[in-house]
């Protein structure tokens, strides 16, 4: 998983389309700060204990694989 800060720039994977890495960072983004899910909360606590506010990171590739790879 690639998180940005927003003092960075991390690059996105080339093999999604510009469209569909804009779509996916922000629908990450959301659910890394507001989601009640245990996955985002969870993240949420490991990236504060690596000195990283949530409320200003922004989740630029979650999955290895792909937005378009199922994970089981």
């Amino acid at each position: 998983m690639l998180v940005s800060d927003r003092r960075t720039r991390d690059r996105l994977p080339h093999t999604v389309p510009p469209r569909q890495r804009a779509s996916i960072v922000v629908q990450y983004t959301d659910l890394l700060r507001t989601s009640d899910y245990d996955l985002w909360s969870r993240l949420r606590e490991l990236l504060k204990g690596q000195g990283l506010d949530p409320d200003r990171t922004i989740v630029v590739d979650l999955l290895r694989e792909g937005p378009d790879h199922e994970d089981g």
